[in-house]
C-alpha cells in the first residue's frame, strides 16, 4: 500500500563515510543524498519518483513519526526535512491516513494506518541494513541509532 524506496550511489556513500567524522559541521541531513519514490497505492507522492534529498533524513524522520503514529488513534504527524525544503503532512483519523505535502498544494493520498506503518517499517529496514553493510559503525553516528531496532529487532 505504501512504498518507499531509494538509489543511494556508490560515490554518495563513500563521500558520507569520508565526511562524517565531524557530526557538527557534516549533520545527518548532508548524509547518504539520493533519489526516493514514496507511493501511496501505486501512485507517487513526491512527483516523478525522483525526488533529489537525504535518504538519511527521511528515514530517521519517519522512524521518529512511526513511534507516534502506533501511539494514537488520530491526530496530526509532521515529517519536516531538515533544510527545511519538504514538509509531510500525516491526518490520522482510526485506521486511515490522509497524506499531502507542501510541493503539491491541495493534492492528498490516502492509505491505511497499518500500510503506512509497513512501508515506513520497510524502507527503514532496506535503507539500515543497507548503510550499516557500507558502513559496519553507522549506528554509533548521533541520529542513526533509531534505525538499528529495524536491522536487528531483536537487539
Amino acid at each position: 500500500e505504501v512504498m518507499i524506496s531509494y538509489l543511494i550511489s556508490e560515490v554518495e556513500c563513500e563521500r558520507t563515510a569520508r565526511l562524517r567524522w565531524d557530526e557538527d559541521t557534516f549533520p545527518l541531513y548532508h548524509c547518504f543524498f539520493g533519489l526516493v519514490s514514496f507511493s501511496v497505492r501505486e501512485q507517487e507522492v513526491l512527483g516523478n519518483g525522483q525526488f533529489d534529498m537525504s535518504v538519511a533524513d527521511l528515514a530517521v524522520g519517519l522512524s521518529e513519526l512511526l513511534e507516534k503514529l502506533r501511539n494514537i488513534p488520530s491526530g496530526t504527524l509532521h515529517f519536516q526535512q531538515s533544510d527545511d525544503s519538504l514538509q509531510i503532512t500525516f491526518e490520522v483519523e482510526q485506521e486511515e491516513v490522509t497524506i499531502s505535502h507542501n510541493l503539491a498544494p491541495g493534492r492528498t493520498w490516502e492509505c491505511t494506518t497499518q500500510g503506512l506503518a509497513s512501508g515506513i517499517e520497510e524502507f527503514a529496514r532496506s535503507f539500515g541494513s543497507d548503510v550499516l553493510h557500507r558502513i559496519p559503525s553507522v549506528f554509533e553516528w548521533r541520529g542513526m541509532k533509531i534505525l538499528e531496532q529495524f536491522t536487528n529487532p531483536a537487539a
